[in-house]
């Protein structure tokens, strides 16, 4: 897990913006398989983030304040995941 958070994100502490448990989780699965490494699922996933000291935020247990993606798996995740707020094409207006 030391070399996923090494790897992949990066604190900081003087923001409330972080990442979910589930991106943060899928940003986990990329990072696995680019390393071609099985992940864990995710409640061990989750207890080793607590493990390496990463703690939930006290008013939402399932978002990681402060918490960024970074490097090469940060891309895949971004590449391979299609945002799900955004409006399919042919619901814009003029679409």
């Amino acid at each position: 897990m030391s070399r996923f958070l090494e790897d992949c994100v990066v604190v900081e502490e003087d923001t409330d913006d972080g990442l979910g448990l589930e991106t943060l989780y899928g940003l986990y699965i990329s990072w696995c398989h680019l390393q071609g490494e099985t992940p864990a699922p995710e409640a061990p996933f989750r207890d080793a983030l607590h493990r390496q000291g990463l703690q939930p935020c006290e008013n939402d247990p399932a978002s990681y304040a402060g918490v960024k993606m970074i490097g090469p798996a940060a891309r895949d995740f971004a590449l391979n995941n299609e945002p799900c707020d955004l409006p399919e094409p042919h619901e814009l207006a003029g679409g």
